[in-house]
């Protein structure tokens, strides 16, 4: 199969492409900045069209002869990244169809009970809507945290993990006690890898996860536990300063507080998996779903590998 992959230079993209090429796939990336392909060791296994997300003409370059798309990107770097997703969903959805393909596959966020949530899970949702009302069929999948070496999401626990290491106390607001359902980055490949080739009958959202539903406190007191970090005290403050937290953060951690900020806002929800249909159609990951401590301890080892 030819596959185009849209967020090739991402945490999951870069882990994506080289898993199709072993998948026997041939792999079209869309790409902004072609150059940042270049430290990739399989970059030139693949072929590389230069343009935006949001170009009508570069991405109807790319759909071409491709037999199913995988859309990677989520732009959290700068305000307004709704009105930019919305439109680079839109822009793939209608290349999409001109080309004929045969499948999209998202990757989307877990989605809070009740349809309601933070203005970053809202645009995932709505991308996803976007895909699935076009005469394509896709696969949305919703995941949690994403547990990997070089993940944001893992990143900022991995930071706050190390900076509560220094105290004996941590104040908490309450919202750490909300629960999530992390997915070790592996098994997300696993399913995306399976989606493309799904049924063309298919077309709908599918919630991935983990085996373990855990506190955000609880993703923290993990990973100190598997890097045999201190785990202080934390106690519940009954209060949520998204804005002071995701500013605080840009302090302790690499990232701006413009992709922190969206992030912190979702954590005022429960994300968990309401079903685990996919895993029915394609089968789990080899060796099964990962235990988010294995995840750690595989993150762990990516990271010193790395150093």
């Amino acid at each position: 199969m030819r596959v185009l992959v849209i967020g090739a230079t991402g945490y999951v993209g870069a882990r994506l492409v080289p898993r199709l090429l072993e998948d026997g796939h041939a792999v079209r990336c869309l790409v902004r900045d072609p150059a940042r392909l270049r430290c990739h060791r399989w970059s030139a296994r693949v072929e590389v069209v230069p343009g935006d997300v949001t170009d009508a003409a570069a991405t109807a370059s790319a759909a071409q002869g491709v037999e199913a798309a995988v859309h990677l990107v989520h732009s959290m770097d700068a305000p307004g990244f709704a009105a930019r997703d919305r439109r680079a969903a839109q822009v793939l959805a209608s290349a999409a169809e001109a080309a004929g393909l045969r499948r999209i596959v998202y990757l989307s966020g877990l989605q809070p009970p009740g349809g309601v949530g933070s203005p970053h899970l809202a645009s995932r949702r709505e991308v996803g809507e976007v895909f699935l009302d076009c005469g394509v069929p896709a696969a949305v999948l919703q995941a949690g945290v994403v547990v990997g070496a070089g993940s944001v999401s893992f990143e900022l626990i991995r930071h706050t993990a190390e900076a509560g290491a220094a105290f004996p106390v941590a104040l908490a607001p309450d919202r750490a006690w909300n629960r999530v359902q992390p997915i070790a980055v592996g098994d997300v490949l696993h399913f995306l890898a399976a989606a493309s080739a799904l049924p063309p009958a298919t077309n709908r959202a599918f919630d991935v996860g983990g085996p373990d539903v855990l506190t955000y406190q609880g993703l923290v007191a993990g990973y100190a536990r598997a890097a045999g970090l201190r785990r202080p005290l934390a106690v519940p403050v009954p209060i949520a300063a998204p804005r002071l937290t995701a500013r605080l953060l840009e302090v302790l951690t690499p990232f701006g507080r413009y992709l922190t900020g969206p992030l912190l806002e979702s954590t005022a929800y429960d994300l968990v998996c309401r079903e685990d249909d996919l895993t029915a159609l394609v089968g789990p990951s080899p060796g099964g779903p990962t235990p988010y401590a294995t995840a750690v301890a595989r993150a762990l080892d990516e990271r010193r590998a790395a150093s």
